[in-house]
């Protein structure tokens, strides 16, 4: 019997420049992904022992939503049964994975993507893979353009349709307070908004500069930081427009942009203690909120 425990974090877009070249039907994009030490966490066995299956237990932090979908449609599920497919390897006996889920679903903060990613990590310990084999970042990628980040830094520019990975950045320390409103945006809807009023994106280079620099410049970290599909996510959920001024208005706060398509707001802010005010005072208000910062691992679990 096999037993692995990983972290699977949630994460946030500190840059992201959606393009209007659609290839295949997709969106061409650039964008720096940041790991966050808000995680899921997933506890997987193997059971040489037992014949052939997957199991699946999940537990909700009490202020996460539960999923709503069937179980062989869960990504987890999803993963395993693309793995097998994929390398033609059996999955070796009963896989049991029980999921402590914290990051909230459509938040843009990529909590699938992120537990697709630990299962990767987990299959590939299992079978002998490297985690960034060739053949487990197909698997990635085939699993959602998201995920593939999560197999490589804690902070990194990725490109393509999200998959393509460019190079690993320095993960900058930066307190944070996460809110997310009830009301959510879908993805396809915001793109579908993005192509009627097409929104010019910035240069991503002077956040990179900022990144590399050996002071850590907060505030010019913030002043970079950029999405240019926030105008369409407003318009369709204009509460996300409310919701970034009054997070900006909060004292403490550096600068508040949408992660992703949405609906999760971030707030960079001076320090841990801002960002714990804050996330009490939104929570107070019905918001989820959670106070977090940029996940910093070591070198070698940064470069698996």
């Amino acid at each position: 019997m096999q037993r692995l425990t990983l972290d699977a974090p949630a994460k946030i877009n500190l840059f992201l420049a959606v393009f209007p070249i659609v290839t295949n039907g997709r969106h061409s994009l650039s964008s720096i992904f940041s790991k966050l030490s808000l995680c899921d966490t997933l506890e997987f066995c193997l059971d040489e022992e037992r014949g052939p299956g997957i199991s699946l237990d999940i537990d909700y932090h009490e202020e996460i939503d539960p999923l709503s979908i069937p179980y062989e449609d869960n990504i987890i599920c999803k993963t395993v049964h693309s793995f097998m497919e994929l390398t033609g390897k059996p999955l070796g006996g009963h896989l049991h994975v029980r999921l402590t889920k914290r990051i909230p679903e459509q938040g843009g903060l990529g909590g699938g993507s992120s537990d697709a990613a630990a299962t990767i990590r987990a299959l590939a310990h299992f079978h002998g893979f490297a985690v960034q084999d060739a053949t487990m970042l197909s698997l990635a990628s085939r699993i959602g353009s998201d995920t593939p980040f999560f197999l490589y830094g804690d902070c990194a520019l990725m490109s393509g349709n999200g998959e393509a990975h460019i190079q690993n950045l320095p993960q900058p320390h930066l307190d944070l307070v996460l809110v997310k409103p009830k009301a959510g945006v879908s993805t396809r809807a915001a793109y579908e908004e993005f192509d009627r009023n097409v929104q010019v994106a910035d240069d991503v280079s002077p956040l990179i500069t900022a990144l590399l620099s050996e002071e850590l410049d907060i505030p010019t970290i913030a002043a970079n930081l950029h999405n240019n599909l926030y105008p369409a996510a407003k318009t369709i959920l204009p509460e996300l427009g409310q919701l970034v001024d009054n997070l900006s208005a909060q004292p403490g706060v550096i600068r508040a942009l949408l992660t992703g398509s949405g609906a999760t707001v971030f707030a960079v802010c001076e320090d841990a203690t801002a960002a714990n005010i804050i996330e009490k005072h939104f929570a107070n208000r019905g918001y989820w909120a959670k106070a977090c910062t940029t996940l910093r691992t070591t070198a070698e679990q940064a470069s698996d």
